[in-house]
Protein backbone atom coordinates (compact mmCIF):
# COMPACT_ATOMS: atom_id res chain seq x y z
CA UNK A 1 0.00 0.00 0.00
CA UNK A 2 2.74 2.43 1.00
CA UNK A 3 4.77 1.69 -2.07
CA UNK A 4 1.70 2.36 -4.23
CA UNK A 5 1.16 5.77 -2.61
CA UNK A 6 4.83 6.61 -2.95
CA UNK A 7 4.62 5.72 -6.64
CA UNK A 8 1.64 7.99 -7.13
CA UNK A 9 3.42 10.84 -5.34
CA UNK A 10 6.49 10.39 -7.49
CA UNK A 11 4.35 10.38 -10.61
CA UNK A 12 2.59 13.57 -9.52
CA UNK A 13 5.93 15.21 -8.80
CA UNK A 14 7.10 14.31 -12.29
CA UNK A 15 3.92 15.80 -13.74
CA UNK A 16 4.36 18.97 -11.71
CA UNK A 17 7.93 19.27 -12.95
CA UNK A 18 6.74 18.76 -16.52
CA UNK A 19 4.03 21.39 -16.07
CA UNK A 20 6.50 23.81 -14.50
CA UNK A 21 8.88 23.18 -17.36
CA UNK A 22 6.07 23.71 -19.89
CA UNK A 23 4.97 26.86 -18.06
CA UNK A 24 8.52 28.18 -18.11
CA UNK A 25 8.72 27.42 -21.81
CA UNK A 26 5.42 29.21 -22.36
CA UNK A 27 6.63 32.20 -20.39
CA UNK A 28 9.85 32.22 -22.41
CA UNK A 29 7.84 31.94 -25.62
CA UNK A 30 5.56 34.75 -24.42
CA UNK A 31 8.58 36.91 -23.68
CA UNK A 32 10.01 36.23 -27.13
CA UNK A 33 6.61 37.05 -28.66
CA UNK A 34 6.41 40.28 -26.67
CA UNK A 35 9.94 41.17 -27.80
CA UNK A 36 8.97 40.58 -31.41
CA UNK A 37 5.77 42.58 -31.00
CA UNK A 38 7.62 45.42 -29.30
CA UNK A 39 10.01 45.66 -32.24
CA UNK A 40 7.14 46.12 -34.70
CA UNK A 41 6.66 49.72 -35.88
CA UNK A 42 2.91 49.56 -35.26
CA UNK A 43 0.51 48.62 -32.47
CA UNK A 44 -0.54 44.98 -32.06
CA UNK A 45 -3.17 43.77 -29.59
CA UNK A 46 -4.89 40.45 -28.91
CA UNK A 47 -8.61 40.79 -28.15
CA UNK A 48 -11.29 38.32 -27.15
CA UNK A 49 -14.47 37.64 -29.09
CA UNK A 50 -16.14 40.66 -27.52
CA UNK A 51 -13.38 43.01 -28.61
CA UNK A 52 -11.82 43.35 -25.15
CA UNK A 53 -8.03 43.74 -25.15
CA UNK A 54 -6.11 40.93 -23.43
CA UNK A 55 -2.56 42.11 -24.11
CA UNK A 56 -0.51 44.01 -26.68
CA UNK A 57 2.90 45.37 -27.51
CA UNK A 58 1.86 48.91 -26.55
CA UNK A 59 -1.29 50.95 -26.10
CA UNK A 60 -3.68 52.28 -28.71
CA UNK A 61 -4.57 55.88 -29.60
CA UNK A 62 -1.72 57.28 -27.55
CA UNK A 63 -2.72 55.36 -24.39
CA UNK A 64 -0.39 53.04 -22.48
CA UNK A 65 -0.80 49.27 -22.55
CA UNK A 66 -1.99 49.22 -18.92
CA UNK A 67 -4.70 51.75 -19.80
CA UNK A 68 -5.91 49.53 -22.66
CA UNK A 69 -5.86 45.99 -21.21
CA UNK A 70 -9.33 44.91 -20.15
CA UNK A 71 -11.10 47.62 -22.13
CA UNK A 72 -12.94 47.12 -25.42
CA UNK A 73 -11.85 48.46 -28.79
CA UNK A 74 -15.23 50.21 -29.13
CA UNK A 75 -14.73 52.04 -25.86
CA UNK A 76 -11.20 53.12 -26.71
CA UNK A 77 -12.03 54.28 -30.24
CA UNK A 78 -15.17 56.20 -29.27
CA UNK A 79 -14.61 59.88 -30.08
CA UNK A 80 -11.19 59.15 -31.55
CA UNK A 81 -12.10 57.49 -34.89
CA UNK A 82 -15.12 57.10 -37.14
CA UNK A 83 -16.01 53.57 -35.99
CA UNK A 84 -13.71 51.66 -38.32
CA UNK A 85 -12.13 49.49 -35.54
CA UNK A 86 -15.49 48.09 -34.42
CA UNK A 87 -16.56 47.53 -38.03
CA UNK A 88 -13.29 45.70 -38.80
CA UNK A 89 -13.78 43.44 -35.76
CA UNK A 90 -17.35 42.57 -36.73
CA UNK A 91 -16.43 41.81 -40.34
CA UNK A 92 -13.41 39.69 -39.38
CA UNK A 93 -15.53 37.63 -36.98
CA UNK A 94 -18.34 37.11 -39.47
CA UNK A 95 -16.07 36.37 -42.44
CA UNK A 96 -13.43 34.41 -40.53
CA UNK A 97 -10.64 36.12 -42.48
CA UNK A 98 -8.43 39.23 -42.15
CA UNK A 99 -9.99 42.66 -42.72
CA UNK A 100 -8.24 46.05 -43.17
CA UNK A 101 -9.97 49.41 -42.90
CA UNK A 102 -8.74 53.00 -42.75
CA UNK A 103 -10.03 55.66 -40.40
CA UNK A 104 -9.43 59.37 -39.88
CA UNK A 105 -8.55 60.33 -36.33
CA UNK A 106 -11.42 62.47 -35.05
CA UNK A 107 -9.39 63.98 -32.21
CA UNK A 108 -6.86 65.87 -34.39
CA UNK A 109 -6.12 69.54 -33.59
CA UNK A 110 -8.42 72.08 -35.22
CA UNK A 111 -7.13 73.38 -38.54
CA UNK A 112 -4.82 70.42 -39.16
CA UNK A 113 -5.35 67.49 -41.47
CA UNK A 114 -6.61 64.39 -39.64
CA UNK A 115 -4.24 61.54 -38.92
CA UNK A 116 -5.01 58.50 -41.08
CA UNK A 117 -4.95 55.19 -39.19
CA UNK A 118 -5.12 51.70 -40.73
CA UNK A 119 -6.77 48.93 -38.70
CA UNK A 120 -6.20 45.26 -39.47
CA UNK A 121 -8.10 42.44 -37.75
CA UNK A 122 -7.20 38.78 -38.23
CA UNK A 123 -8.84 35.77 -36.47
CA UNK A 124 -6.67 33.53 -34.27
CA UNK A 125 -7.49 29.89 -34.93
CA UNK A 126 -10.32 28.52 -37.01
CA UNK A 127 -14.08 28.49 -36.62
CA UNK A 128 -17.04 30.59 -37.68
CA UNK A 129 -16.70 32.83 -34.61
CA UNK A 130 -13.07 32.93 -33.43
CA UNK A 131 -12.59 33.38 -29.71
CA UNK A 132 -9.60 35.69 -30.15
CA UNK A 133 -8.42 38.12 -32.78
CA UNK A 134 -5.24 40.05 -33.53
CA UNK A 135 -5.70 43.78 -34.07
CA UNK A 136 -3.00 45.89 -35.74
CA UNK A 137 -3.06 49.67 -35.80
CA UNK A 138 -0.63 51.80 -37.79
CA UNK A 139 -0.33 55.46 -38.73
CA UNK A 140 -0.38 55.71 -42.54
CA UNK A 141 -0.74 59.50 -42.72
CA UNK A 142 2.68 60.04 -44.28
CA UNK A 143 2.15 57.27 -46.81
CA UNK A 144 -1.21 58.71 -47.84
CA UNK A 145 0.31 62.17 -48.23
CA UNK A 146 3.04 60.79 -50.49
CA UNK A 147 0.44 58.93 -52.55
CA UNK A 148 -1.69 62.06 -52.82
CA UNK A 149 1.35 64.08 -53.85
CA UNK A 150 2.23 61.56 -56.57
CA UNK A 151 -1.38 61.41 -57.75
CA UNK A 152 -1.51 65.20 -57.88
CA UNK A 153 1.70 65.25 -59.91
CA UNK A 154 0.30 62.73 -62.40
CA UNK A 155 -2.92 64.72 -62.66
CA UNK A 156 -1.04 67.95 -63.27
CA UNK A 157 1.13 66.24 -65.91
CA UNK A 158 -1.99 65.05 -67.72
CA UNK A 159 -3.56 68.49 -67.51
CA UNK A 160 -0.30 70.03 -68.73
CA UNK A 161 -0.25 67.78 -71.80
CA UNK A 162 -3.86 68.67 -72.53
CA UNK A 163 -3.15 72.39 -72.11
CA UNK A 164 -0.11 72.10 -74.36
CA UNK A 165 -2.17 70.45 -77.10
CA UNK A 166 -4.83 73.13 -76.90
CA UNK A 167 -2.17 75.85 -76.92
CA UNK A 168 -0.54 74.34 -80.01
CA UNK A 169 -3.76 74.56 -82.03
CA UNK A 170 -4.47 78.03 -80.69
CA UNK A 171 -0.97 79.24 -81.55
CA UNK A 172 -1.32 78.09 -85.15
CA UNK A 173 -4.63 79.93 -85.53
CA UNK A 174 -3.34 83.07 -83.82
CA UNK A 175 -0.35 83.17 -86.16
CA UNK A 176 -2.66 83.08 -89.19
CA UNK A 177 -5.15 85.62 -87.82
CA UNK A 178 -2.62 88.15 -86.57
CA UNK A 179 -0.31 88.02 -89.57
CA UNK A 180 -3.09 88.31 -92.13
CA UNK A 181 -4.49 91.20 -90.09
CA UNK A 182 -1.12 92.96 -90.17
CA UNK A 183 -0.74 92.44 -93.90
CA UNK A 184 -4.27 93.68 -94.64
CA UNK A 185 -3.86 96.75 -92.42
CA UNK A 186 -0.66 97.78 -94.21
CA UNK A 187 -2.57 98.28 -97.47
CA UNK A 188 -5.21 100.61 -96.04
CA UNK A 189 -5.19 104.35 -95.49
CA UNK A 190 -5.26 105.61 -91.92
CA UNK A 191 -8.82 106.97 -92.45
CA UNK A 192 -10.20 103.76 -93.95
CA UNK A 193 -12.99 102.44 -91.64
CA UNK A 194 -11.89 98.87 -92.34
CA UNK A 195 -8.61 99.60 -90.59
CA UNK A 196 -10.43 99.90 -87.24
CA UNK A 197 -11.99 96.47 -87.76
CA UNK A 198 -8.61 94.96 -88.54
CA UNK A 199 -7.13 96.55 -85.43
CA UNK A 200 -9.87 94.91 -83.36
CA UNK A 201 -9.00 91.56 -84.94
CA UNK A 202 -5.33 92.11 -84.09
CA UNK A 203 -6.21 93.00 -80.49
CA UNK A 204 -8.29 89.81 -80.18
CA UNK A 205 -5.36 87.87 -81.63
CA UNK A 206 -3.02 89.32 -79.01
CA UNK A 207 -5.42 88.28 -76.26
CA UNK A 208 -5.66 84.79 -77.72
CA UNK A 209 -1.85 84.61 -77.89
CA UNK A 210 -1.66 85.58 -74.21
CA UNK A 211 -4.15 82.83 -73.33
CA UNK A 212 -2.08 80.32 -75.31
CA UNK A 213 1.06 81.47 -73.52
CA UNK A 214 -0.58 80.95 -70.14
CA UNK A 215 -1.84 77.52 -71.16
CA UNK A 216 1.65 76.53 -72.24
CA UNK A 217 3.08 77.73 -68.93
CA UNK A 218 0.64 75.44 -67.08
CA UNK A 219 2.29 72.39 -68.58
CA UNK A 220 5.78 73.85 -68.16
CA UNK A 221 5.60 73.91 -71.88
CA UNK A 222 7.62 76.74 -73.26
CA UNK A 223 11.30 76.97 -74.08
CA UNK A 224 12.60 79.16 -71.29
CA UNK A 225 15.23 81.79 -72.05
CA UNK A 226 17.50 80.57 -69.29
CA UNK A 227 20.35 82.56 -67.81
CA UNK A 228 22.17 82.85 -64.50
CA UNK A 229 20.25 85.40 -62.45
CA UNK A 230 20.30 86.90 -58.99
CA UNK A 231 16.78 86.45 -57.63
CA UNK A 232 17.16 89.58 -55.49
CA UNK A 233 17.59 91.67 -58.65
CA UNK A 234 14.49 90.16 -60.23
CA UNK A 235 12.37 90.77 -57.12
CA UNK A 236 13.66 94.32 -56.61
CA UNK A 237 12.73 95.31 -60.16
CA UNK A 238 9.35 93.67 -59.82
CA UNK A 239 8.52 95.26 -56.46
CA UNK A 240 9.51 98.73 -57.70
CA UNK A 241 7.19 98.33 -60.68
CA UNK A 242 4.21 96.66 -59.02
CA UNK A 243 4.12 98.49 -55.70
CA UNK A 244 2.63 101.59 -57.38
CA UNK A 245 -0.06 99.51 -59.09
CA UNK A 246 -1.43 97.95 -55.89
CA UNK A 247 -4.27 99.57 -53.91
CA UNK A 248 -3.09 101.99 -51.24
CA UNK A 249 -4.44 99.71 -48.52
CA UNK A 250 -2.11 96.90 -49.64
CA UNK A 251 1.54 97.10 -48.56
CA UNK A 252 4.25 95.24 -50.47
CA UNK A 253 7.56 94.66 -48.69
CA UNK A 254 10.69 92.85 -49.83
CA UNK A 255 13.17 91.21 -47.45
CA UNK A 256 16.24 90.21 -49.55
CA UNK A 257 18.44 87.30 -48.57
CA UNK A 258 22.14 87.89 -47.83
CA UNK A 259 24.75 86.54 -50.29
CA UNK A 260 22.01 84.83 -52.25
CA UNK A 261 22.99 82.02 -54.60
CA UNK A 262 22.22 82.38 -58.29
CA UNK A 263 19.59 80.34 -60.11
CA UNK A 264 19.24 79.23 -63.71
CA UNK A 265 15.98 80.81 -64.74
CA UNK A 266 14.00 82.90 -67.19
CA UNK A 267 13.60 86.32 -65.47
CA UNK A 268 10.36 87.08 -67.34
CA UNK A 269 8.82 83.84 -66.12
CA UNK A 270 9.90 84.54 -62.55
CA UNK A 271 8.23 87.94 -62.81
CA UNK A 272 5.10 86.14 -64.03
CA UNK A 273 5.21 83.96 -60.92
CA UNK A 274 5.55 86.99 -58.65
CA UNK A 275 2.77 88.84 -60.44
CA UNK A 276 0.32 85.94 -60.18
CA UNK A 277 1.07 85.38 -56.50
CA UNK A 278 0.74 89.09 -55.67
CA UNK A 279 -2.57 89.28 -57.53
CA UNK A 280 -3.73 86.24 -55.58
CA UNK A 281 -2.73 87.95 -52.31
CA UNK A 282 -4.33 91.25 -53.29
CA UNK A 283 -7.64 89.53 -53.99
CA UNK A 284 -7.41 87.77 -50.62
CA UNK A 285 -7.20 91.14 -48.82
CA UNK A 286 -10.27 93.13 -49.92
CA UNK A 287 -9.89 95.50 -46.95
CA UNK A 288 -6.14 95.81 -47.33
CA UNK A 289 -3.19 94.11 -45.71
CA UNK A 290 0.45 93.28 -46.22
CA UNK A 291 2.32 91.18 -48.78
CA UNK A 292 5.86 90.12 -47.85
CA UNK A 293 8.31 88.75 -50.42
CA UNK A 294 11.44 87.11 -49.02
CA UNK A 295 14.49 85.35 -50.45
CA UNK A 296 17.05 83.15 -48.71
CA UNK A 297 19.44 80.25 -49.23
CA UNK A 298 18.17 76.91 -47.89
CA UNK A 299 19.39 73.33 -47.70
CA UNK A 300 16.84 70.54 -48.05
CA UNK A 301 18.12 67.33 -46.47
CA UNK A 302 16.80 63.96 -45.32
CA UNK A 303 15.46 65.26 -42.03
CA UNK A 304 13.34 67.88 -43.76
CA UNK A 305 12.03 65.23 -46.16
CA UNK A 306 10.68 63.17 -43.28
CA UNK A 307 7.99 65.77 -42.62
CA UNK A 308 7.76 67.05 -46.22
CA UNK A 309 7.49 64.02 -48.55
CA UNK A 310 7.25 66.23 -51.66
CA UNK A 311 10.72 67.70 -51.08
CA UNK A 312 13.81 66.79 -53.12
CA UNK A 313 17.20 67.11 -51.39
CA UNK A 314 19.63 69.79 -52.50
CA UNK A 315 20.57 73.46 -52.19
CA UNK A 316 17.91 75.95 -53.18
CA UNK A 317 17.15 79.64 -53.31
CA UNK A 318 13.83 80.01 -51.51
CA UNK A 319 11.30 82.59 -52.69
CA UNK A 320 8.50 83.16 -50.17
CA UNK A 321 5.37 85.21 -50.82
CA UNK A 322 3.04 85.57 -47.84
CA UNK A 323 0.00 87.66 -46.98
CA UNK A 324 -2.35 88.18 -44.06
CA UNK A 325 -5.50 87.72 -46.12
CA UNK A 326 -8.58 85.53 -45.66
CA UNK A 327 -6.66 82.26 -46.17
CA UNK A 328 -7.89 79.01 -47.68
CA UNK A 329 -9.73 76.03 -46.19
CA UNK A 330 -8.33 72.55 -46.82
CA UNK A 331 -10.76 71.79 -49.65
CA UNK A 332 -9.52 74.85 -51.55
CA UNK A 333 -5.82 74.23 -50.83
CA UNK A 334 -6.10 70.73 -52.30
CA UNK A 335 -7.20 72.11 -55.68
CA UNK A 336 -5.44 75.49 -55.71
CA UNK A 337 -2.98 74.63 -58.50
CA UNK A 338 -5.50 72.98 -60.81
CA UNK A 339 -6.32 74.89 -64.02
CA UNK A 340 -9.68 76.69 -64.10
CA UNK A 341 -10.28 76.06 -60.40
CA UNK A 342 -11.34 79.34 -58.82
CA UNK A 343 -13.39 80.56 -55.87
CA UNK A 344 -13.82 84.00 -57.39
CA UNK A 345 -17.08 85.30 -58.79
CA UNK A 346 -17.72 84.84 -62.54
CA UNK A 347 -15.71 87.31 -64.56
CA UNK A 348 -13.15 87.85 -61.78
CA UNK A 349 -10.65 85.25 -62.94
CA UNK A 350 -10.25 82.18 -65.13
CA UNK A 351 -8.45 80.08 -62.52
CA UNK A 352 -5.16 79.96 -64.44
CA UNK A 353 -2.97 82.08 -62.16
CA UNK A 354 -1.76 79.46 -59.68
CA UNK A 355 -1.77 76.75 -62.34
CA UNK A 356 0.62 78.93 -64.34
CA UNK A 357 2.82 79.39 -61.26
CA UNK A 358 2.94 75.62 -60.75
CA UNK A 359 3.92 75.01 -64.38
CA UNK A 360 6.68 77.62 -64.37
CA UNK A 361 8.17 76.24 -61.15
CA UNK A 362 8.15 72.73 -62.63
CA UNK A 363 9.82 74.04 -65.79
CA UNK A 364 12.68 75.39 -63.66
CA UNK A 365 13.13 72.08 -61.82
CA UNK A 366 11.88 73.63 -58.59
CA UNK A 367 9.32 72.85 -55.92
CA UNK A 368 6.36 74.80 -54.59
CA UNK A 369 4.58 74.42 -51.26
CA UNK A 370 1.38 76.13 -50.14
CA UNK A 371 0.42 76.76 -46.52
CA UNK A 372 -2.79 78.56 -45.63
CA UNK A 373 -5.30 78.81 -42.82
CA UNK A 374 -8.66 80.53 -42.79
CA UNK A 375 -8.36 84.08 -41.42
CA UNK A 376 -4.61 83.59 -40.88
CA UNK A 377 -3.26 84.25 -44.35
CA UNK A 378 -1.42 82.31 -47.04
CA UNK A 379 2.23 81.52 -47.71
CA UNK A 380 3.74 80.21 -50.94
CA UNK A 381 7.26 78.81 -50.78
CA UNK A 382 9.08 78.31 -54.09
CA UNK A 383 12.37 76.40 -54.10
CA UNK A 384 14.62 77.06 -57.11
CA UNK A 385 17.81 74.98 -57.52
CA UNK A 386 20.86 77.07 -56.65
CA UNK A 387 24.00 77.21 -58.82
CA UNK A 388 27.47 78.41 -58.00
CA UNK A 389 28.15 80.53 -61.09
CA UNK A 390 27.68 84.30 -60.96
CA UNK A 391 24.69 85.88 -62.60
CA UNK A 392 25.03 87.17 -66.15
CA UNK A 393 24.60 90.85 -66.89
CA UNK A 394 22.18 91.43 -69.73
CA UNK A 395 21.88 94.86 -71.31
CA UNK A 396 19.26 96.41 -73.53
CA UNK A 397 19.34 96.03 -77.28
CA UNK A 398 17.71 98.12 -80.03
CA UNK A 399 16.11 96.23 -82.90
CA UNK A 400 17.06 97.33 -86.40
CA UNK A 401 14.80 97.76 -89.39
CA UNK A 402 13.40 94.69 -91.15
CA UNK A 403 15.41 93.75 -94.22
CA UNK A 404 14.90 90.94 -96.70
CA UNK A 405 17.06 89.32 -99.34
CA UNK A 406 17.14 87.21 -102.48
CA UNK A 407 18.20 83.87 -100.97
CA UNK A 408 16.18 80.69 -101.40
CA UNK A 409 14.40 79.42 -98.29
CA UNK A 410 12.67 76.05 -97.89
CA UNK A 411 9.53 76.18 -95.70
CA UNK A 412 8.52 72.76 -94.34
CA UNK A 413 5.13 72.96 -92.58
CA UNK A 414 2.27 70.45 -92.54
CA UNK A 415 -0.53 73.02 -92.11
CA UNK A 416 -1.49 74.59 -95.44
CA UNK A 417 -2.61 77.93 -93.99
CA UNK A 418 0.57 78.39 -91.94
CA UNK A 419 2.84 77.22 -94.78
CA UNK A 420 1.28 79.62 -97.29
CA UNK A 421 1.32 82.48 -94.81
CA UNK A 422 5.03 82.08 -94.05
CA UNK A 423 5.77 81.87 -97.76
CA UNK A 424 3.89 85.14 -98.27
CA UNK A 425 5.80 86.84 -95.45
CA UNK A 426 9.16 85.77 -96.87
CA UNK A 427 8.19 86.54 -100.46
CA UNK A 428 7.14 90.10 -99.61
CA UNK A 429 10.71 90.97 -98.59
CA UNK A 430 12.35 89.38 -101.64
CA UNK A 431 13.16 85.80 -100.70
CA UNK A 432 12.58 82.93 -103.11
CA UNK A 433 10.49 80.32 -101.29
CA UNK A 434 10.22 76.55 -101.82
CA UNK A 435 7.47 74.62 -99.99
CA UNK A 436 7.27 71.15 -98.40
CA UNK A 437 4.19 69.65 -96.75
CA UNK A 438 5.93 67.18 -94.40
CA UNK A 439 9.33 65.83 -93.35
CA UNK A 440 9.78 63.44 -96.27
CA UNK A 441 8.76 66.12 -98.73
CA UNK A 442 11.29 68.51 -97.14
CA UNK A 443 14.13 66.02 -97.62
CA UNK A 444 13.08 65.46 -101.24
CA UNK A 445 12.85 69.18 -102.08
CA UNK A 446 16.16 69.91 -100.36
CA UNK A 447 17.88 67.09 -102.23
CA UNK A 448 16.72 68.54 -105.54
CA UNK A 449 17.93 72.05 -104.63
CA UNK A 450 20.96 71.53 -102.39
CA UNK A 451 23.06 74.27 -103.99
CA UNK A 452 20.28 76.90 -104.03
CA UNK A 453 18.70 76.59 -100.56
CA UNK A 454 20.30 78.94 -98.02
CA UNK A 455 17.97 78.24 -95.08
CA UNK A 456 15.40 75.62 -94.09
CA UNK A 457 12.45 76.74 -91.96
CA UNK A 458 11.08 73.52 -90.45
CA UNK A 459 8.29 72.70 -88.00
CA UNK A 460 9.34 70.35 -85.19
CA UNK A 461 6.17 68.23 -85.41
CA UNK A 462 5.32 66.96 -88.90
CA UNK A 463 3.90 63.72 -90.29
CA UNK A 464 6.00 61.03 -91.98
CA UNK A 465 9.25 62.51 -90.64
CA UNK A 466 9.38 64.94 -87.72
CA UNK A 467 11.75 67.90 -87.67
CA UNK A 468 14.56 66.03 -85.94
CA UNK A 469 14.60 63.12 -88.40
CA UNK A 470 14.22 65.36 -91.44
CA UNK A 471 17.08 67.58 -90.23
CA UNK A 472 19.35 64.54 -89.83
CA UNK A 473 18.68 63.47 -93.42
CA UNK A 474 19.14 67.01 -94.76
CA UNK A 475 22.47 67.37 -92.93
CA UNK A 476 23.51 64.02 -94.38
CA UNK A 477 23.14 65.71 -97.76
CA UNK A 478 24.82 68.92 -96.58
CA UNK A 479 26.50 69.05 -93.14
CA UNK A 480 26.50 72.87 -93.31
CA UNK A 481 22.74 73.19 -93.89
CA UNK A 482 21.17 76.05 -91.90
CA UNK A 483 17.89 75.08 -90.23
CA UNK A 484 15.49 77.22 -88.20
CA UNK A 485 12.96 75.13 -86.27
CA UNK A 486 9.47 76.31 -85.33
CA UNK A 487 6.99 74.87 -82.85
CA UNK A 488 3.59 75.64 -81.37
CA UNK A 489 3.74 72.82 -78.82
CA UNK A 490 6.01 73.18 -75.83
CA UNK A 491 6.06 69.50 -75.01
CA UNK A 492 7.51 68.82 -78.45
CA UNK A 493 9.74 71.88 -78.18
CA UNK A 494 11.23 70.62 -74.94
CA UNK A 495 11.74 67.17 -76.42
CA UNK A 496 13.66 68.80 -79.27
CA UNK A 497 15.27 71.58 -77.26
CA UNK A 498 18.70 70.84 -78.66
CA UNK A 499 17.41 71.58 -82.16
CA UNK A 500 18.32 75.25 -81.89
CA UNK A 501 17.73 77.83 -83.16
CA UNK A 502 14.00 77.49 -82.51
CA UNK A 503 11.22 80.08 -82.79
CA UNK A 504 7.93 79.58 -80.98
CA UNK A 505 4.54 80.17 -82.57
CA UNK A 506 2.85 82.57 -82.73
CA UNK A 507 5.77 84.80 -83.66
CA UNK A 508 5.66 88.50 -84.48
CA UNK A 509 6.32 88.94 -88.23
CA UNK A 510 9.03 91.61 -87.96
CA UNK A 511 10.91 89.73 -85.22
CA UNK A 512 10.67 86.56 -87.31
CA UNK A 513 12.05 88.26 -90.41
CA UNK A 514 14.92 89.81 -88.42
CA UNK A 515 15.84 86.36 -87.10
CA UNK A 516 15.81 84.90 -90.62
CA UNK A 517 18.08 87.69 -91.87
CA UNK A 518 20.42 87.25 -88.89
CA UNK A 519 20.76 83.51 -89.53
CA UNK A 520 21.51 84.10 -93.17
CA UNK A 521 24.08 86.80 -92.39
CA UNK A 522 25.79 84.69 -89.70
Amino acid sequence: MGSSVNGEVAHLQERVQELESSLAALREEEQRLRSVLSALPFDVSVVDGGGRIQFGNRGLFGLTESDCVGRSISELSSGRTDGAPREALDRAQSLGQPVWLESDRADHPAGERPQVVEFGVAPLGSGAEPSRLVVTCRDVTQRRRVEQHLAHGRRMDAVGRLADGVAQELNELVLVFSTHGNLAAEGLDAEDPRREQLLRIQEASRRAAELARRLRAIGASRIARLEQVDLNDVVERFVALVRRALPRAVELDFIPGHQLGTVTADPSLLEQVLLNLCINSRDAMPRGGRIIVETENVLVNGKYQESHPWAKPGRYVLLTVSDDGVGMPAEVRDHAFEPFFTTKAPGRGAGLGLATVYGIVQLHGGMIHLYSEVEKGTTFKIYLPAVSRRADSVGTKLEGAVTGGTETILVAEDRDDVRNLVAKLLGRVGYRVLLARDGLDAVRVYGENVQEIALVLMDVAMPNLDGREAAERIRALNPDARILFTSGSTERSLAAAELLPLVEKPYEPDAFLRLVRKLLDD
